[in-house]
């Protein structure tokens, strides 16, 4: 098969150095995440342990996932006591930099976003038996389901763009080593919770595991402006609130993955019980009997290997659409799912419910066809 470009792969392995020629994984040793809210946005500091085992220096490679609405603000890493504070450079300036530091033998990180969403960072020069700590800091704002605030913090990679190419029996193996972190959140404007039953201990720490998103809700939350100053010396201000709800008729496209991965188990106390595929259908019945409204009019699409149209429907007449979706099988082709809706003459607005996990997909193919239709 021909060689192609994966960063993905990096981060399906964990972190990992080259050592004699050979890629071997560097032990993680703890995480902790740090959230802190205060009108309407969120600080995220997540610190990163590992550790050298090896003999010999190494170069450490670690991929890591950050919201793609999110702005990441500060990283360092501290090498065996000694603290590397990262700046901002062009790309190729910052990497001419990096292997000059490396090639002179003195330590150095390197910071690159590989894609929307996946950042990469490259530690040179680890000794045997050094600790290397990696903080990192991004800043996202709230999102809203309807007035209700909440964040989610992606462990990841697979929850930001997909899984690897793989079927499940051809797919990396991997130990059965739970990695987990402690979460601390503060919150200046409101209460809180950290969701998926979860409990603090009596400092007030979480303990999560590193298998699925970290998801917190906020209630009691009230807009709030935020003072600050940018990098020139200007002041300030951000008020972050929920958009109004809008009273017009809807007329959308809903596109209902319907692939064998939709068969897990969903993520959360009393859906604990139920398959990814039965939460959807439940919510999208109880939507489409409480919320839409006689005039609103919508296409129900379901796809796994590719699309297919379940029908159309105005009203009262939706529900019986959602109880068509069948049942799960097969894989996720959700990019030509997308291409046969927007070669449909009627599709301008799609509303996708998927878990994420494919790599047949290219969003900046459909950001650029977005922005083309809006005249961007």
């Amino acid at each position: 098969m021909p060689t192609r470009n994966d960063p993905l792969k990096q981060f399906r392995e964990g972190v990992r150095a080259l050592v004699g020629g050979d890629e071997q994984p560097v032990p993680l040793i703890s995480t902790a995440f740090s959230v802190e809210i205060c009108g309407g946005v969120a600080a995220v500091t997540s610190v990163r342990m590992f550790r050298n085992q090896e003999s010999q220096d190494i170069e450490p490679t670690m991929t890591f996932p950050v919201p793609v609405d999110a702005v990441l603000c500060s990283l360092k890493a501290r090498i065996d006591g000694r603290e590397l504070v990262a700046v901002a450079a062009p790309k190729e300036e910052a990497r001419e930099t990096y292997e000059d530091a490396i090639d002179s033998g003195r330590s150095a990180i390197l910071h690159e976003e590989l894609i929307k969403g996946v950042h990469m960072l490259s530690v040179g020069r680890v000794a045997p038996d050094a600790e290397v700590v990696v903080t990192s800091t991004f800043v996202v704002p709230l999102s809203f389901a309807g007035d209700r605030p909440g964040l989610r913090i992606p462990t990841t990679v697979g929850e930001i763009f997909g899984r690897s190419p793989l079927l499940d029996s051809d797919d990396l193996a991997v130990s059965d080593h739970e990695h987990r972190a402690s979460v601390t959140i503060a919150c200046e404007n409101g209460e809180a919770t950290l969701l998926g039953g979860s409990k603090p201990n009596e400092a007030g720490v979480f303990e999560v595991s590193l298998d699925a998103p970290i998801d917190i809700a906020v209630s009691g939350w009230k807009p709030q402006e935020l003072k600050g100053r940018a990098a020139d010396g200007r002041e300030l201000r951000l008020r972050v609130s929920p958009l109004e709800m809008s009273n017009a008729d809807l007329d959308v496209d809903l596109l209902s993955d319907r692939s064998s991965s939709m068969n897990d188990r969903a993520d959360g106390d009393a859906e604990a019980r139920q398959s990814k595929f039965e939460v959807t259908k439940s919510g999208l019945r109880a939507y489409a009997e409480g919320r839409v409204g006689d005039k609103d009019r919508v296409r129900v699409w379901e796809f796994n290997d590719s699309a297919n149209f379940v029908g159309e429907a105005v009203g009262s007449a939706v529900p019986a659409l959602v109880e068509k979706l069948q049942t799960p099988s097969g894989g996720t082709a959700l990019g030509g799912a997308l291409d046969a809706l927007l070669a449909h003459e009627a599709s301008r607005s799609i509303v996708l419910v998927t878990d994420g996990k494919t790599w047949e997909f290219d969003p900046q193919k459909y950001v650029a066809a977005a922005a083309a239709t809006i005249g961007l």
